[in-house]
């Protein structure tokens, strides 16, 4: 069993990627995320069941692949990559963005 499986989340987690997956977006819409109930920005997508919780990271390299109107990112491609990041001193898992690679046909 996986550990993702264990404890199960709408919002995709690091521990659901094994190491790259393609999406396609679909829209952004505005959740309250978390014990604090934060209202932050959801990325979802047509082909997977669950959303990103957009950090500013991840936004920026959206926007640098896709531009910067969000609605503009409906039915395009990304890929979500696992990867580490530095958080309050200590190395963590999480999930960052790349470009997909579209193959020729």
């Amino acid at each position: 069993m996986r550990t993702g499986d264990m404890f199960p989340s709408k919002y995709v987690s690091s521990a659901d990627i094994d190491q790259s997956r393609v999406v396609t977006m679909d829209k952004i819409s505005i959740e309250e995320v978390g014990e604090g109930k934060d209202e932050l920005p959801v990325l979802s997508f047509t082909d997977y069941d669950k959303g990103l919780v957009l950090n500013k990271t991840n936004t920026k390299k959206i926007a640098s692949i896709h531009g910067t109107e969000t609605l503009d990112w409906a039915d395009k491609q990304i890929v979500l990559i696992k990867s580490v990041t530095s958080y309050k001193g200590e190395e963590i898992d999480c999930i960052r963005i790349k470009e997909h690679d579209a193959i020729p046909a």
